[in-house]
């Protein structure tokens, strides 16, 4: 990793791959990790609660429009939740 400007730490996501791979060879011993594509469905069962003690009530969202605007939503929280990336997300992984 690089220093950057600002202080902190550049990391190059091109290198990811690699280290990954040596990681699993020197780790994972009986070999039981495999590489995985994982495609969504065409619909997505969401369940949501209006307030802590309501009722869960589930809706089905299907491809198109609505799928991007749920999956852009989960994106705005996560980056709301860790103030664009300056708070760490430990115990976390990267799917590049």
């Amino acid at each position: 990793a690089e220093a950057a400007p600002a202080g902190g730490v550049v990391r190059d996501y091109t290198k990811v791959p690699k280290e990954m791979n040596a990681r699993f060879e020197k780790l994972d011993a009986d070999n039981a990790l495999r590489p995985t594509i994982i495609n969504p469905g065409s619909s997505w069962q969401k369940t949501t609660q209006k307030a802590l003690l309501a009722a869960p009530s589930t809706t089905i969202i299907c491809e198109g429009s609505e799928m991007t605007r749920e999956r852009d939503a989960a994106f705005d929280l996560l980056d709301a939740l860790t103030k664009s990336g300056a708070l760490p997300v430990e115990h976390a992984s990267l799917h590049v």
